[in-house]
């Protein structure tokens, strides 16, 4: 399937070098503005044996394409930050 000029798909990893996840296009930057309900995570930046905002909302943005295969469980690869 192709989404606003990505492709995700099992047929990637040969067509770009043998890197998994998206590989076509630019890198783009994105904002995001969200606001949460804290119950049942502890706290909201990633670390280790926790369960985090952070880290579900890494893995749903990998999920759906956004984060590559390559970067994902790295977020300084995609210069992640906090305001």
């Amino acid at each position: 399937q192709a989404y606003d000029g990505f492709q995700k798909g099992a047929n990637q990893a040969d067509a770009n070098g043998g890197h998994g996840g998206l590989r076509t296009g630019p890198k783009r930057k994105v904002a995001l503005l969200l606001a949460y309900n804290g119950e049942g995570y502890q706290g909201l930046q990633k670390n280790p044996d926790a369960i985090t905002i952070e880290e579900v909302l890494a893995n749903a943005i990998h999920s759906v394409g956004g984060i590559s295969d390559d970067n994902h469980g790295t977020l300084q690869k995609v210069w992640w930050s906090r305001a």
